[in-house]
């Protein structure tokens, strides 16, 4: 396992992206509640984080709430145009695209 750090420029520092688990081709994002954006039905994930994750040859992106668990194909994520809201460009994926496992 490998945590992933990104640079958030509203915040002006390094914060934690998510958990890359090499051996299985997935990256998990630790949600928070305040973290899903209305606007974009959905969750984000840093541009530069989905590039190096790229390179890594991600399959799985899970996304970890206290309330749910969702899940995407990594393939997904890409060719979406990012976003910025403050918080650096992000690729948001809405939940509706994601299956929701156990």
């Amino acid at each position: 396992m490998q945590r992933i750090w990104t640079f958030d420029p509203k915040k002006n520092r390094k914060v934690f992206a998510g958990y890359w688990y090499k051996e299985i081709g997935l990256f998990i994002k630790i949600g928070k509640s305040d973290y899903f954006m209305v606007k974009e039905k959905g969750y984000g994930i840093q541009e530069g984080v989905i590039t190096l994750l790229k390179t890594y040859g991600c399959k799985l992106i899970l996304i970890r709430t206290k309330i749910t668990k969702l899940q995407s194909q990594f393939t997904q994520w890409l060719n979406k145009t990012p976003l910025d809201y403050g918080h650096g460009k992000q690729i948001f994926m809405p939940v509706s695209k994601m299956v929701e496992v156990k």
